[in-house]
């Protein structure tokens, strides 16, 4: 929120600094824009020759990828093996390999100040915020691999109940915890706990308040023309990603591997590049 509020105060000043200026708001612009960031559209207006104010929206569109990730069941050794032996139950095979789908899961409104060095100049620096939800990107196991870690956890489920009957039978005391040998996904650093029906439904949270610095080229809004064409290249800060599965946060277990790497990338830097080109048309 302080950080909302500062870029706020920092927009007011430049507004209010525009009173003065008798071509103040006078002229305006839409766009349309295409970048990292999404799709965008915004409207820009002049607030002094060398300030322009730019308002507007972008979204990625519905875009899914698929990926792989590992499944570790735990091996059932000692007692506990000797139970299934006992009571003839053999647990099913699971995939050590299974499908995961991939969503990114964007959509932002912005807020930014273009400051040119000169009334005329078609550079600018780029200050302001983007604004949207925390969520950034889903991933959930296949339907295929959530039957499996269904099917082998009621497996595990239907043992104690059949030890039971037998010690009732026989006065025997036969134990088995069925908890320290439930499957789990494992993602670089991360283990994954299915739910009761075998998903694991993962999320990417970063901030939702994402300042933003940059530099561009080309006017938002034309100055001697209807249309205009402009590029801009910069970085919204969101912070740390953080990691939640089934609505809690995961901590890093320290595996290793490709996607560890990758992960660990992605988590180094607390920055999204933005690299966007709009095309506008003057309407004022």
């Amino acid at each position: 929120m302080k950080k909302l509020l500062s870029i706020l105060t920092f927009v007011v000043v430049f507004v209010m600094g525009a009173q003065a200026q008798t071509d103040a708001f006078k002229h305006m612009a839409v766009g349309a824009s295409l970048g990292t960031d999404g799709i965008g559209v915004d409207v820009a207006t002049n607030v002094t020759p060398n300030v322009e104010l730019r308002a507007g929206a972008s979204f990625l569109p519905a875009l899914s990828f698929n990926t792989n990730v590992n499944v570790f069941v735990p091996s059932i050794t000692g007692d506990q093996q000797k139970a299934l032996d006992m009571l003839d139950i053999k647990v099913p095979n699971i995939n050590s390999n299974v499908d995961v789908k991939l969503k990114p899961k964007m959509a932002t409104f912005k807020l930014l100040v273009d400051l040119y060095p000169s009334k005329n100049s078609p550079f600018r620096f780029t200050v302001g915020a983007y604004i949207g939800g925390a969520q950034v990107a889903t991933a959930v196991n296949s339907d295929v691999s959530a039957q499996e870690i269904r099917n082998y956890n009621a497996t595990l489920n239907s043992v104690q109940p059949k030890l039971d009957a037998f010690n009732k039978q026989y006065g025997t005391d036969y134990k088995f915890d069925a908890a320290p040998y439930r499957p789990k996904y494992v993602m670089g650093d991360y283990t994954l706990y299915p739910d009761e029906q075998g998903y694991a439904h993962a999320e990417v949270k970063v901030s939702a308040v994402r300042p933003y610095v940059g530099i561009g080229f080309g006017r938002a809004v034309p100055k001697n023309k209807s249309l205009g064409f402009s590029f801009d290249l910069g970085v919204q800060y969101w912070g740390t990603p953080k990691i939640y599965c089934n609505g809690e946060q995961m901590t890093k277990n320290g595996n290793g591997g490709d996607v560890d790497k990758l992960m660990n990338l992605a988590q180094s830097i607390p920055v999204y590049p933005v690299m966007s080109f709009r095309l506008c048309g003057k309407i004022l």
